[in-house]
């Protein structure tokens, strides 16, 4: 028996309005078959927002917001609890996933596709009961279409930001793709 071949895409993504999720079941669902209260914040939100990394995407999410422990650190360590702490409906919580996997460390944004912010239990796709929610972090992935990208940012601050994002078809079923 041949299973059929199981394809994650955002290229039906259009502007900030993003049509399926994974985050709900762990497969590319539509967002009206699942059950879940999951916002998409699609990679032009992130772009257009000017964010860096996750805990600043954190900040605009619904429901939540970013926890600092007693030194003021957004996302450190809290008490005995490790990950990355945010507060999702009024509850901590440390569960983040990367496409789909336990992932502890911050995201960058210079290789986020999109992030995927679920309020409420996860005990359907997930296998426990987390009351808060569980946010997805999706990475950019190589694509059969050729482009390439260069973002030069400055602020009042004084930050300086450079990405840069490469995709070359290598063959008719091979991709890579560059983020830094």
């Amino acid at each position: 028996m041949k299973l059929s071949v199981f394809e994650v895409s955002s290229e039906r993504d259009t502007g900030y309005a993003a049509s399926t999720a994974m985050t709900g079941t762990r497969t590319n669902e539509k967002l009206e078959n699942l059950p879940n209260s999951i916002s998409v914040m699609t990679q032009e939100l992130l772009q257009d927002l000017a964010l860096n990394n996750y805990f600043d995407a954190v900040d605009f999410a619904m429901s939540t917001e970013n926890i600092a422990n007693d030194q003021g650190t957004i996302g450190a360590v809290v008490n005995n609890r490790g990950g990355n702490q945010v507060s999702i409906r009024g509850l901590a919580s440390f569960r983040q996933l990367r496409d789909g996997f336990p992932w502890y460390l911050a995201a960058d944004v210079f290789n986020t596709e999109r992030i995927e912010f679920s309020r409420g239990p996860g005990g359907l796709a997930y296998g426990d009961v987390d009351p808060t929610g569980i946010i997805n972090v999706s990475t950019k992935r190589a694509t059969s279409r050729r482009s390439a990208a260069a973002t030069v940012r400055y602020d009042n601050f004084g930050t300086r930001r450079y990405s840069v994002d490469l995709n070359q078809p290598l063959g008719s079923r091979v991709s890579a793709r560059f983020n830094a």
